[in-house]
């Protein structure tokens, strides 16, 4: 014999959410998240994007969110553990813009 039979193991369910970003920007733009959620930002707009922390071009807001470039296809998470408001931009495009409110 030898087939596995055990189930596969099942993921801790976390709190995560998703934005896209496409030629047009962010979508959405303004999302509101528990705190402790993990944030997925995938690159879909054709292009090399950036996910900065406000203000630009210094990005001083919220370090952790200075997440960086991704190339078209690929995504970049964090997961946020205080409540706030986490505006952030594509560093490349800076009329791309969005904001994460934790609560």
């Amino acid at each position: 014999g030898g087939y596995n039979t055990q189930p596969a193991p099942v993921t801790q369910t976390i709190n995560q959410d998703t934005v896209t970003l496409t030629n047009n920007g962010f979508e959405p733009s303004s999302m509101t998240v528990k705190v402790g959620t993990k944030v997925t930002w995938i690159n879909k707009s054709g292009a090399a994007a950036t996910v900065n922390s406000d203000p630009h071009p210094i990005h001083t807001d919220y370090q952790p969110l200075n997440l960086g470039r991704f190339a078209d296809g690929e995504s970049l998470s964090l997961t946020f553990d205080k409540p706030g408001n986490y505006g952030y931009h594509n560093h490349l495009n800076p009329s791309q813009a969005g904001t994460i409110v934790v609560q």
